[in-house]
């Protein structure tokens, strides 16, 4: 069974309920260095933030009940408490630059009608590949950003605060949805296959988004 994490532990994988407070005055319209280009670009991304997150959520704890290893089944609950603090702070962050007339509202309500589409119609072992894919990309940008912090030298303390918390945990967290998904999976050709459908599916969302 090849579980990411098994060689170093799970211990890092806590939840730590973080809230960042956001207002109009610490996020800006242009809150990113005050450039608005690379603001509109991040805006873009982390519009599909909070329900991607409660989607990898979700299909965590629809396999739950299948987990037969008891560190991955405690290393998942954690992941699930993470997530849902990390979407939380991002909502309420989104919503701040609603009021300054951006337009993430409708990025968010298109990556969620295409979030329930495939919730529909996709299995709970092939989310959870999907979702392993996305925890795969996220982990690189994080690891790459936390490995360059002057690219934030620019922001409101609490927007470099935030980020870079999101991204500590998104280190830590990385190998869980992969290894649940292994573990529930069962492994073989089936699962191979699923992983790789599940993967190629998450660049395409990706590239829709």
């Amino acid at each position: 069974m090849a579980l990411a994490n098994k060689n170093i532990g799970y211990d890092e994988v806590v939840t730590r309920d973080i809230h960042f407070p956001m207002h109009k005055e610490n996020v800006s319209r242009h809150w990113f260095n005050n450039d608005p280009w690379i603001t509109h670009w991040m805006n873009a991304i982390l519009a599909a933030v909070p329900d991607g997150e409660r989607w990898v959520m979700n299909s965590a704890r629809r396999q739950l009940e299948k987990l037969d290893d008891p560190e991955v089944l405690k290393a998942a609950q954690e992941f699930i408490r993470q997530e849902r603090i990390h979407a939380r702070e991002h909502d309420e962050m989104n919503a701040i630059g609603v009021l300054h007339g951006v337009p993430i509202d409708k990025v968010e309500r298109v990556f969620k009608f295409i979030r329930k589409h495939l919730q529909h119609r996709l299995s709970d072992d092939m989310q959870s590949s999907v979702a392993a894919a996305f925890e795969h990309f996220t982990a690189i940008i994080s690891s790459v950003l936390l490995d360059h912090p002057e690219l934030f030298d620019g922001n409101h303390p609490e927007l470099r605060a935030m980020p870079y918390w999101h991204f500590v945990e998104e280190t830590e967290h990385k190998s869980v949805s992969f290894d649940v998904f292994t573990d529930a999976s069962g492994g073989g050709l089936r699962s191979y296959r699923l992983r790789t459908s599940g993967m190629l599916l998450a660049v395409a969302l990706g590239f829709l988004s």
